[in-house]
């Protein structure tokens, strides 16, 4: 029945495939610049976590793309692509997969490394004996003696100015700060602490005395441009009408 209707209508089906088709072409773009969409994404992973393998460039790919204009063997093919082109570098090798970073990531890594290697040839605080002992003596054992002693002589007794202390939860860094502050203020030196987010610089603050704030606060108080700090209290401002009433807020 349908038939005899579309031919009264004077439709056949290949009149109809042939409109179908038609519409389909127009909804497609004229290109799509997958390759520039992908040297993007393979830009925007390294700046955010340094490295990234196969499956994140194709994911990250396709979310710059608009949905259904490539298929996925084409987002494949696209991030092989990017993976060969000469900013993006292979910077390790497994048995199944490959770990890339791009070439203006490393060489902004490069330039970290070499700033912290003239920070750890740089003369920084030492403190005397007496000072560390007393310290020592009001904190007991947990920098008195063992790991905790010989971390926190490193930290006031090593010259140097970067320093690195890493360990797992619980094992006594806070602690070790607390030490490290008192000792450090006794020998005349102020003692400023920063954290990428501020609930990090809240737990810092309280569990070793150290003043601390956000890192982006501080460089905000360092750079002293009108622009910067009204930009920081109209975020602050915002924050404040968000989360105030539901929340303890906390600049």
């Amino acid at each position: 029945k349908w038939r005899d209707e579309a031919s009264e209508l004077g439709l056949s089906q290949d009149s109809v495939l042939q409109s179908v088709r038609h519409e389909a072409d127009k909804s497609q773009p004229a290109s799509v610049d997958i390759t520039s969409a992908g040297l993007l994404a393979a830009l925007g992973l390294a700046t955010k976590q340094a490295s990234f393998w196969l499956h994140d460039l194709i994911h990250q790919t396709g979310k710059g793309i608009a949905h259904g204009t490539v298929t996925a063997r084409q987002l494949e093919a696209g991030a092989l692509e990017t993976l060969a082109s000469d900013e993006t570098i292979q910077v390790a090798r497994g048995k199944r997969h490959t770990l890339y970073s791009t070439k203006s990531e490393l060489e902004r890594e490069g330039g970290l490394l070499q700033s912290a290697t003239g920070l750890t040839e740089r003369t920084g605080p030492v403190l005397d004996e007496k000072t560390r002992k007393s310290v020592k003596a009001r904190h007991g054992w947990m920098v008195g003696q063992g790991e905790g002693a010989n971390a926190f002589d490193y930290l006031t007794n090593t010259h140097g100015r970067l320093k690195l202390v890493s360990g797992l939860a619980g094992t006594g860094k806070t602690s070790l700060l607390r030490a490290a502050r008192e000792a450090w203020e006794s020998g005349g030196y102020q003692v400023v602490g920063m954290a990428l987010s501020g609930k990090a610089a809240r737990e810092l603050e309280r569990g070793s005395g150290i003043k601390s704030e956000t890192v982006r606060k501080r460089e905000i108080q360092l750079s002293h441009t009108l622009l910067d700090t009204l930009a920081h209290v109209g975020r602050e401002l915002v924050r404040a009408y968000r989360y105030g009433a539901s929340k303890n807020y906390k600049p």
